[in-house]
């Protein structure tokens, strides 16, 4: 029973708020509400606008610039290098040069020599036949160099050049006759009754050969020989070079045998 009450109250509010709710709607202070027994008015909705994609706009791009430094560069230095591949040494004409020099002396020097011969005799007869005594006394004027038509000449593949002589030696002594002197007197009482007090010739023979012998010891010890190969050695070298300007100077070797005159 009770819920039958329930029901009936129910229905009634229902009812109320319905005619309130109308009533309502016919007053100016519900006049915004909708009625209920009409369709609701369809609210108008704003047309949205399609999103447009955003321009895609040019942002230059920064890049980096690297910048070399200068740095100072050495200035190379030129040498004298011959290119082998392309320059030829004048072989020939460095032989005929050479051959072509006639003089064979490239040092020359005059040495005065002296040979004293002194003789003394002991004894009895002394007093009569003491000795003698000889001096002999000789200039020289000594002259030394090599052979220049004795040359070998080798060029090797890189423009190297080696140029080969026989030994220095000494060509040649003469004797300066005018400034040669000769001493010889008798010793003892004899002397002063000899009537001939010229010296033996083979006596004086032996002298001139012991003069020379000494001439030539000389020129060894003044180092002559040595001087003339010296000399020579410049000379052919740079007379290469100036056949074969294009040349490295280093590269060009003069090479003299060993003197066995003065060894």
């Amino acid at each position: 029973m009770s819920q039958i009450i329930q029901l009936v109250r129910l229905v009634i509010a229902m009812l109320i708020t319905v005619i309130v709710y109308n009533w309502l709607t016919t007053t100016s202070w519900g006049s915004g509400l909708p009625s209920l027994g009409s369709p609701a008015a369809a609210v108008p909705t704003a047309a949205v606008a399609p999103v447009q994609p955003a321009e895609a706009t040019n942002i230059p791009t920064q890049t980096a610039t690297v910048t070399a430094t200068a740095t100072s560069t050495p200035t190379p230095t030129v040498t004298r290098t011959p290119s082998p591949t392309v320059y030829a040494v004048q072989y020939q004409e460095i032989v005929r040069q050479v051959k072509s020099i006639t003089e064979l002396n490239t040092k020359e020097t005059i040495i005065d020599v002296v040979v004293t011969y002194d003789a003394e005799r002991d004894g009895v007869t002394a007093l009569w036949d003491k000795g003698d005594f000889l001096l002999v006394k000789s200039t020289y004027r000594v002259k030394a160099g090599i052979d220049w038509k004795a040359v070998n000449v080798n060029v090797t593949t890189d423009n190297r050049v080696t140029v080969t002589f026989n030994s220095a030696r000494i060509t040649s002594i003469e004797e300066l006759v005018e400034s040669s002197e000769v001493k010889y007197y008798k010793k003892g009482i004899r002397a002063i009754f000899a009537e001939d007090n010229t010296v033996n010739s083979e006596r004086l023979k032996q002298a001139k050969i012991e003069l020379q012998q000494r001439a030539r010891m000389r020129v060894c010890e003044i180092g002559l020989v040595e001087d003339a190969a010296t000399e020579a050695q410049s000379y052919v070298k740079n007379l290469v070079i100036k056949l074969n300007p294009l040349l490295n100077p280093a590269n060009v070797n003069v090479v003299i045998g060993t003197d066995t005159q003065c060894s």
